[in-house]
């Protein structure tokens, strides 16, 4: 016996029967109906013609149809000019489709994921071609039993291993010819001279610097000096000015510099010729921008933040024991570009030089690129005029009309944010509303634009030279993003976590490894963690650095693997990542402290006190090497509890609590910890402690040197490879 129904809710309607007609005829088949026209844009957006009512029309068709069973979803009822089957008149106004309501995350499914480590994931990466998998081995053999930093001593790869990761596999004599041809349009510049060059010169304002070994009784540094900007010298191991080290076993290993602002930009110029003087660009803000001011006031004046300079240095080497070290001749400002469309952010040096002319695209602050050019002087080629360790009165050029202006046109509010060189006529820029732009120097054009993001365009890498139009990009706000240009409307994939990313200089590709490394793609606010995306499977992200501060800049080696992390609190980190990638036990790597910057404000120093003017920066060094922090290690720990002897059905092979056979414990490392991370992490530091940008020489006989800026002025030049043999 059946029970009776008790449910209140409503039966469902009897399911619609549909009709199908045959292909055969058929007596009764009513005549095939002619598909509805289809509706022609509206080609403006003016004021609406006024269309004849035909309300009265639908509700007689209403009423003369038989009633039909409600549907899930309603139906729009199309435009009374459509449904009258009359073409729709210029100037109706349509109606929008309304914004998804489709919650749906996306995500990531295919071979890799962030368990798969050692052979496993060389495959992956990298395979299936055999020559390559072959390839990256040999790159493994050569790099990871390096673990901090690159040796001077390299053994060569095979001269069949032509490709991306060898850099001397570059047709130059070709692409040389090729940049000659379209670079024939020379700019115009014109030296400046006494007070011209007040607005561009940095305050004549000296740093005290507190630097060098400690005291053997004291433990106390007690070497200082006072830097204007504009001064050099060389130091030695000891990091002490090399005239001033009495040591018998001294050597140059770099030089330290003074800018006298605040370096947001800095890049090596790639140089083909083995023994050439070596340049460096840096792009100097005043202080001044960052300090309190009336803003109100300051911003109407003409010549508010107009000027921008670019300065570039010349350092030379020294062949010793068959490797190019530092000289100890001081570095020389070679020359001050000077230009008047608002502070320059960023500077980036073209891929390809030639002997006499380089050129370099700077990022002005009206939300312009231009391209200019870096020539040599007649008779002092490289900047090499002056004695050894004697200042000289540098160059200033001022660039009227540079050799390419690349700038959108009725765009006023839309501002260049972030650019890279794809090719040595190709330029990529970010814009200000999330765009990114594809533009060609010569003939000077914009080839394509693409809405990318919707924020600001923070940070922008492309992977030239191997994949010139393969292009990564980080906003504001939002997912990092990575697009091909050759062909933007269909390779196109983005990191699946919406982030807020403020710090620029934060995004670099390695050439060795075949990806980017930029910020950990998270939401807490206590992130310190870098990672590495390869560029086919850029949405899996793994981690390689936790700092223990926020991370500032970063940099990866072009002529080796090796990566630098510059931090918020002055620390500059060095490490080999593909030890972390590849090692198949991820217990922690090892990692070395190259310095620490610490700063102290002017306003901490009584007037007349040698630091009252810019304040007081040291410099600590010597650290030794240590163990990478795990981000699982920062959990505050719940009172344990008493756990359950495990039995004896559970104690199989890889179930055990420290079964150090088990390949896959901490799969998990590369998510973030739940809880409460550290809060000594978001620990807020003198702002010009950072280290605002860092770089590696692209040149191969300099590839171990690096240069670290740093937010008080002061600039340091290391050559950071090692004399011994690995074992």
């Amino acid at each position: 016996m059946k029970k009776p129904r008790t449910s209140t809710r409503s039966r469902k309607p009897p399911p619609q029967t549909h009709t199908y007609q045959s292909s055969s005829p058929s007596p009764n088949a009513s005549p095939p109906q002619s598909p509805p026209s289809r509706r022609r844009r509206s080609p403006s957006f003016t004021a609406p013609d006024p269309v004849p009512s035909s309300d009265q029309e639908q509700d007689q068709d209403e009423a003369a149809s038989p009633p039909q069973p409600p549907s899930g979803r309603p139906k729009k009822k199309a435009p009374a000019a459509a449904a009258a089957g009359k073409p729709t008149p210029a100037g109706t106004y349509r109606d929008v489709e309304s914004v998804t309501t489709d919650t749906q995350l996306k995500g990531y499914t295919g071979p890799y994921d962030r368990a798969t480590r050692g052979q496993s994931l060389l495959t992956t990466w990298y395979g299936p071609d055999i020559e390559n998998i072959r390839r990256l081995q040999a790159l493994q053999r050569q790099w990871i039993p390096w673990t901090v930093l690159p040796p001077k001593y390299i053994t060569p790869l095979e001269e069949d291993d032509q490709g991306p990761h060898n850099p001397s596999s570059a047709p130059l004599q070709q692409t040389r010819r090729a940049f000659r041809q379209e670079h024939r349009h020379p700019g115009s510049y014109v030296a400046l001279h006494g007070d011209a060059r007040t607005p561009y010169q940095q305050p004549r304002l000296g740093i005290r610097l507190v630097m060098g070994p400690p005291d053997a009784h004291t433990h106390e540094q007690h070497h200082e000096w006072t830097m204007y900007p504009g001064d050099t010298f060389s130091l030695t191991q000891s990091w002490l000015p090399y005239h001033e080290d009495a040591s018998e076993e001294k050597l140059p290993m770099g030089w330290m510099l003074d800018a006298g602002g605040i370096v947001t930009g800095m890049d090596w110029c790639p140089r083909q010729d083995p023994d050439c003087t070596q340049l460096l660009a840096l792009a100097v803000l005043p202080h001044t921008d960052q300090e309190s001011y009336p803003y109100e006031s300051e911003h109407q004046r003409p010549d508010f933040q107009r000027h921008g300079t670019v300065q570039v240095w010349a350092m030379d080497g020294v062949e010793m024991d068959g490797v190019l070290r530092p000289s100890s001749r001081a570095a020389r400002l070679r020359r001050t570009i000077c230009m008047d469309f608002g502070r320059i952010n960023r500077v980036r040096w073209c891929p390809v030089s030639d002997a006499t002319t380089r050129y370099m695209a700077v990022l002005c602050g009206d939300g312009r690129v231009c391209v200019v050019a870096d020539h040599d002087q007649q008779g002092q080629p490289d900047g090499q005029n002056g004695q050894d360790g004697q200042q000289y009165d540098s160059i200033f050029e001022y660039v009227v009309q540079p050799e390419a202006t690349l700038m959108l046109q009725d765009e006023d509010n839309v501002k260049a944010t972030a650019m890279a060189w794809a090719t040595f006529n190709r330029l990529v820029i970010g814009y200000s509303d999330g765009s990114i732009a594809l533009w060609s120097l010569d003939p000077c054009f914009l080839i394509s634009r693409h809405p990318v993001h919707h924020s600001l365009v923070v940070d922008l890498a492309t992977a030239s030279p191997a994949h010139p139009f393969l292009v990564a990009s980080t906003p504001v706000g939002g997912v990092s993003k990575l697009v091909d240009l050759s062909r933007p409307t269909v390779e196109t994939t983005e990191v699946q976590t919406n982030a807020v990313s403020w710090q620029p200089n934060m995004l670099s590709y390695s050439h060795h490894l075949q990806g980017f490394y930029s910020v950990y793609p998270s939401a807490n606010a206590l992130n310190t963690m870098v990672s590495f995306m390869h560029q086919r499977f850029f949405p899996v992200a793994r981690r390689v650095f936790v700092g223990e501060s926020y991370n500032s800049s970063l940099a990866v080696g072009r002529t080796h693997p090796f990566l630098l992390v510059g931090s918020t609190d002055g620390s500059l980190w060095s490490l080999n990542p593909q030890v972390e990638l590849f090692n198949r036990r991820r217990g922690p790597s090892e990692r070395l402290r190259l310095f620490n910057h610490e700063h102290r404000s002017k306003k901490l120093f009584p007037r007349g006190s040698p630091a009252s003017e810019r304040g007081a920066s040291r410099f600590l060094h010597g650290f030794a090497m240590e163990k990478g922090r795990k981000p699982k290690g920062e959990v505050k720990s719940q009172p344990a509890k008493k756990q359950k002897r495990p039995s004896k059905s559970n104690t199989g092979p890889g179930h055990g609590a420290y079964d150090d056979n088990n390949d896959n414990e901490d799969d998990d490392d590369d998510d973030e910890a739940a809880g409460i991370m550290d809060p000594t992490r978001g620990i807020v530091y003198e702002p010009l402690s950072r280290v605002t940008t860092v770089e590696w020489n692209p040149n191969l006989q300099f590839g171990c040197w690096a240069a670290a800026a740093t937010a008080s002025g002061l600039v340091r030049i290391m050559d950071l490879g090692l004399d011994n043999a690995p074992g």
